[in-house]
């Protein structure tokens, strides 16, 4: 076959435009419309058929849609900052003549919403769902290894979503995909152990893959629906669940015979590692919390692939660490050549290699199967930098004529470039068969813009024998090679004057980091564990669920990084408040923190940074860091028992302890003496809550700046745009009040009260002074329409926001009023204050 045909059909294919297909699959229907002007520039030619009503291009929303809930609730997905990343339910509505179930997410200035067929759904069934989470968690963490896991994965994957298949599929290195785990339907011919070519999934597919984690094909024969449009631009569709299919993958699909399919995206290090790949010989359509489970279960995988492949690293690590204590024990006087002797035979068993040779200049040490010397003296003119990897000397111009004995594949390393001195891994030949899942012939045919990949006929088993290569090398073996050769390094040219007693503490510490990293690993997953059992027992619904799941797991990954900075050791206390704060750093100026520079051992970090994490959540919803007037001070001091910390919050009004004690303040009053042998005492005051905790002295220590630290105010804080003293804000969703929190401080608010209900709002009004008020119109099953008497009575200006459009109508008297609406410009939102407040 033409090379350079495939080529440049591989190219082709790698261009495809697939986000861009302009069609959508027919199980729903989609509606792109402009943010700002609510404008309809793009429809689907089924949204008559799913919906039961009529819309057309150029119409707003809310002339197409007359569903105030509707619109209010596109207003506000629209608020959240994360729309644009990710797809968000916004519930099921009655759009026309049945229930529909609607989503959205944005592309630059365009919203894209999804509609389709609602399907039933009760609380006992999200309760089973959360419950089918939990059970998929403990299942992955009994397993023994990658493989295990990955076959445990796919059974259980198959038995919550009822497809015929589900295979668990493993990239190599050179973007080959290989089964390595597979659930089925007896009657199905087994893929287990086949390999597919790894233009089967193109690059811009790959790239998709990572940004949207799972993508669904209802139907490979049902109908597409194309998607109209009366502007030039195209829809980018990469994050539409709807988007089409392309000719080539559907025909892929029937090939194999396939009627329906979904893939779960496994990413390790933000690369994409594998994926869960679904097939049913029928149509098949999952429900949205069939969903959730789905792509929750592929997050948490891909986590704990990845503690698998750190946990086996360690493994090696400190198998070099045994090499590192058998190198102190030979005399200074040992050259570098003496020393490889020493420990060549343990590096050939650790880095799984049938030889190894140390080159220095003309001069040969080997140990093992090595090629001729002619050979590797050849080799040191392809050590130009510090690497050169091949499994197969004989795809290498220079060596194509050699003999080069059982050896294959070579890793060579430069230790000393001046010397001429390398270190060389060697490997034998490995005659092995590949089992293809069906000739891996590359079909070509010419199309419009030149020659096309089509897929193959067959997936039937098909055998290539391999000769002249050794076994694959993996980035594990590179990173022992590497380490392998800093310690050669370190031993080498080391200063022999230096003292046997400083080196001997070095190895104890570095014995010590690899056994508190092991234990870290082994153990991080019991905590996810425990903490996705507590959560779930102390929330009514999936959403919630997987929010506060997913905050409690950030605040663990916030201790890691954190650590990570300083070797695995120790974490800064300051650090980790301030970490936790982080998303309430617009309320800097209500937070103090005070106390010396004080280390964490790595043991106790993961345990405070989520009792911090609690204390910031009940705060931000309850206490001071919600409310406009809370403070929040944070002293620390240390004595020789330990730390002691105080959390002190005044500003709330009647704190009092909650009659059902949740999964948060459990963790708050019994983590510490539980985990750290420590304190901790709470009290509900009437001024707010305040925590006492005390750590023993052997899990911190004191950091070499001793200074005290006092945090009082942001002193970056941008220059005050408007002047306002206090504000009330009336708005029903959290998330969306505290975004307007924010923005409203950075253009000059000082104090802002925000509350969710009428009823609130005139207790906050009776409570203090205000010099203007933002009102939400909408309010859950309210509006803030009662609000207006009491506001004119007081003389308090106010303007409303709005998620619906701007012909809903005002009750008579209130057209004046000025209305913005959701999402809110920066500029409307100070031009409107300065105008109500006569400020320029």
């Amino acid at each position: 076959m033409d090379e350079k045909s495939f080529a440049v059909a591989l190219q082709n294919c790698s261009q495809d435009p697939i986000q861009f297909i302009n069609q959508i699959q027919s199980f729903g229907a989609l509606i792109g419309f402009d943010i700002e002007s609510n404008q309809i520039h793009y429809l689907s030619n089924n949204i008559v058929e799913i919906v039961g009503a009529s819309v057309s291009l150029g119409q707003t929303l809310s002339d197409a849609f007359p569903d105030r809930e509707f619109m209010h609730a596109i207003r506000g997905a629209l608020s959240i900052p994360s729309i644009a990343e990710q797809r968000e339910s916004l519930g099921t509505f009655s759009l026309g003549s049945q229930p529909c179930e609607a989503f959205l997410h944005s592309v630059e200035h365009i919203g894209v919403l999804e509609i389709e067929p609602a399907q039933p759904s009760t609380k006992a069934q999200l309760s089973e769902s959360i419950t089918t989470v939990r059970t998929m968690l403990g299942v992955i963490g009994t397993s023994s290894s990658q493989d295990d896991m990955m076959q445990t994965a796919v059974k259980t994957l198959r038995n919550l979503t009822g497809f015929d298949r589900v295979m668990g599929y493993r990239f190599l290195e050179n973007g080959d995909g290989e089964v390595v785990a597979e659930a089925k339907s007896p009657s199905l011919e087994p893929f287990l152990g086949l390999r597919y070519p790894s233009y089967d999934i193109p690059p811009q597919v790959r790239t998709i893959a990572t940004k949207v984690p799972y993508r669904i094909i209802v139907d490979t024969q049902g109908s597409h629906v194309s998607v109209t449009s009366n502007v030039e631009e195209p829809l980018d569709l990469s994050r539409s669940v709807m988007r089409g299919v392309s000719p080539v993958h559907l025909e892929y699909l029937a090939n194999m015979g396939v009627r329906a399919s979904m893939s779960l995206s496994i990413q390790v290090h933000g690369q994409l590692w594998g994926l869960f790949a679904f097939h049913h010989r029928r149509p098949r359509k999952l429900s949205s919390s069939q969903i959730f489970v789905c792509e929750l279960f592929s997050q948490l995988f891909s986590a704990q692939t990845q503690q698998k492949m750190e946990q086996k690293m360690i493994v090696q690590r400190q198998r070099i660490q045994s090499i590192r204590s058998a190198v102190l024990d030979i005399s200074n006087e040992s050259s570098l050549s003496q020393i490889f002797d020493h420990v060549a035979q343990d590096i050939m068993k650790i880095v799984e290699i049938d030889g190894i040779a140390l080159l220095q200049g003309q001069l040969v040490n080997a140990h093992g199967d090595v090629p001729s010397y002619n050979i590797l003296m050849k080799l040191t003119e392809h050590i130009e930098n510090e690497t050169f990897v091949v499994d197969s000397l004989r795809s290498v111009a220079s060596f194509v004529d050699d003999d080069l004995g059982t050896t294959a594949g070579v890793l060579a390393i430069c230790l000393d470039k001046s010397s001429q001195t390398a270190l060389c891994f060697f490997r034998n030949e490995i005659r092995h068969n590949i089992r293809w899942g069906g000739e891996p012939e590359k079909i070509i045919k010419d199309g419009p813009s030149g020659p096309r990949l089509h897929p193959r006929k067959s997936f039937s088993e098909y055998i290539v024998s391999v000769s002249g290569k050794c076994e694959r090398w993996l980035q594990e073996t590179l990173t022992a090679a590497q380490e392998i050769r800093l310690m050669l390094i370190e031993f080498g040219f080391r200063n022999y004057s230096s003292s046997k007693k400083l080196w001997l503490q070095q190895e104890k510490q570095n014995d010590l980091l690899v056994a508190e990293l092991n234990h870290r690993v082994k153990n991080i997953l019991a905590l996810v564990q425990s903490i996705s059992k507590q959560t779930q027992s102390n929330t009514s619904n999936l959403q919630d669920f997987l929010l506060s799941f997913e905050r409690r797991i950030s605040a663990l990954v916030v201790a890691h990084d954190l650590s990570s900075q300083n070797g695995m050791r120790w974490v800064s206390l300051y650090d980790l408040i301030v970490a936790e704060l982080k998303p309430f750093k617009s309320r800097e100026q209500s937070v103090r923190l005070s106390g010396p520079r004080i280390g964490l051992y790595s043991n106790v970090s993961p345990t405070l940074a989520l009792v911090i994490h609690e204390l910031v959540s009940n705060s931000a919803k309850h206490g001071a860091l919600s409310l406009p007037d809370g403070k929040l001070n944070i002293e620390w001091s240390i004595a020789s028992s330990g730390l002691f910390l105080h959390w002190k919050e005044s500003g709330v009004y009647d704190a009092q302890r909650p009659k059902r004690q949740g999964f948060g303040l459990s963790l708050i009053e019994r983590a510490i003496p539980y985990e750290c042998g420590g304190r901790s005492k709470v009290d509900f005051l009437p001024t707010g809550m305040e925590v006492e905790l005390w750590l023993p002295s052997q899990h911190i220590f004191r950091l070499k700046e001793t200074e005290f630290i006092k945090v009082e105010s942001n002193p970056n804080r941008e220059i005050q745009l408007l002047s306002v003293s206090s504000l009330l804000l009336v708005e029903d969703s959290m998330v969306i009040a505290m975004g307007m929190e924010k923005v409203l401080m950075e253009v000059g608010c000082q104090k802002i009260t925000s509350v969710p209900t009428v009823e609130l709002a005139l207790e906050a009004l009776n409570a203090r002074d205000f010099e203007v008020a933002v009102l939400d119109i909408h309010l859950g099953e309210e509006t803030s329409l009662g609000l207006v008497s009491e506001l004119k009575k007081r003389s308090i200006p106010f303007f409303f926001l709005s998620g619906y459009d701007t012909t809903f109508k005002l009750p008579d008297g209130l057209d004046s009023i000025p209305r913005l609406r959701k999402p809110i410009k920066v500029s409307d939102l100070v031009n409107t204050l300065a105008t109500l407040l006569g400020q320029e």
